[in-house]
C-alpha cells in the first residue's frame, strides 16, 4: 500500500545534508528579514512574509532541479530570491506550481506517481487554468503526463483528474474576469524583463553531463530533460511577463532566480 500513501512528486528532505541545513536555515533567514521589511512595509503581513519566505525556499529547490550536480547553485538562488522578494513579494502558491512542473520536466521524480499524487495533480490542473500567468506551467505538465515514463499505471486517471482540474481553472478564472483590476497592464518594462530571462535561459541552456540519480535512485536523471527544464524556466518567466506584466513576472520571481543563478554558474566555469 506504500504507493497508495506516499508521493513521487514530494522529496525526503535529509536534515543530515549541508546543503538542506543551508535550505533551512536560508528560509528562517528569509522569514527575519521579510518580517523586519512587514513591520516597514504596511504591503506586507507577517503572514505574507511567511509565505514568501516559502517562495524563496522553493527557489532553493527549483536552483536543485535545474543544475542536480552542484548545490551551488541553490544556494545562489535562494539568495537572489530573497533579493528579488524584497523588490516584490513572490507568490509561494504559484511559485510551488511551477517547481513542480520543473521537477516533473527533470524526471527527478522517479517513482510513478500516486493516488496522493493524482490529487496534487487535480490542484495543479486548477490552478494552471486559474491565473493566465500558469498557463504555461499547465502545458510543461500536461506533456509530462502524456509522455513521461515515469508517470506509470495511473497516466489516465491523472490526465483526467488533470483535465478536470484545468476545466475548473478555467471556470473561475471566466467568473473572476469581471473583477476591477483582473487585467494586468504589461509595459515595456515587463518586456525588457522577458528579454533578460531569455538571455539567462540561453546562457544555462547547455548542461554539462549530469551524474545525479533520481530520487529512487534507479536511474541517472537525463541531460537532455535537465536542459528543457532550463528552457521551460526562462519560457514561465517570459510568458509571465508578457501575459502578465511586471508584477506577474515577479509572482514566480524564484524562477526567475534559480534559472539566472544556474547561468551565472554557467559563465564562470562551473561545468564539469
Amino acid at each position: 500500500m506504500a504507493h497508495l500513501t506516499s508521493s513521487a512528486l514530494g522529496r525526503h528532505f535529509d536534515f543530515s545534508l549541508g546543503s538542506n541545513r543551508i535550505a533551512i536555515f536560508g528560509s528562517f533567514g528569509a522569514f527575519v528579514v521579510l518580517s523586519v521589511r512587514s513591520m516597514i512595509d504596511a504591503d506586507l503581513s507577517i503572514v505574507g512574509a511567511a509565505a514568501a519566505s516559502v517562495a524563496v525556499f522553493l527557489g532553493w529547490a527549483i536552483g536543485r532541479e535545474l543544475d542536480p550536480d552542484r548545490v551551488g547553485v541553490a544556494t545562489v538562488a535562494m539568495a537572489l530570491s530573497l533579493v528579488f522578494a524584497l523588490y516584490a513579494t513572490p507568490s509561494a502558491m504559484m511559485t510551488a506550481a511551477a517547481m513542480l512542473a520543473l521537477r516533473m520536466v527533470v524526471g527527478s521524480v522517479g517513482s510513478p506517481v500516486s493516488m496522493i499524487d493524482v490529487g496534487v495533480i487535480f490542484v495543479l490542473g486548477a490552478l494552471a487554468g486559474s491565473d493566465a500567468v500558469l498557463w504555461i506551467v499547465g502545458i510543461a505538465i500536461a506533456m509530462w503526463l502524456m509522455s513521461a515514463p515515469e508517470v506509470g499505471p495511473r497516466r489516465r486517471v491523472a490526465i483526467v483528474a488533470f483535465a478536470v482540474g484545468v476545466v475548473g481553472g478555467l471556470g473561475y478564472a471566466w467568473w473572476q474576469s469581471g473583477s476591477p483590476g483582473s487585467t494586468a497592464e504589461v509595459t515595456g518594462a515587463a518586456y525588457v524583463l522577458a528579454a533578460v530571462a531569455a538571455v539567462a535561459m540561453l546562457v544555462a541552456a547547455r548542461p554539462s553531463q549530469v551524474t545525479t540519480f533520481d530520487d529512487r535512485g534507479s536511474f541517472v536523471i537525463s541531460t537532455d530533460r535537465v536542459r528543457l527544464a532550463r528552457l521551460a524556466a526562462g519560457s514561465f518567466s517570459m510568458w509571465a511577463a508578457v501575459m502578465a506584466g511586471v508584477a506577474g513576472f515577479w509572482t514566480i520571481g524564484p524562477v526567475f532566480g534559480a534559472l539566472l543563478a544556474t547561468a551565472i554558474y554557467r559563465m564562470v566555469g562551473h561545468t564539469t
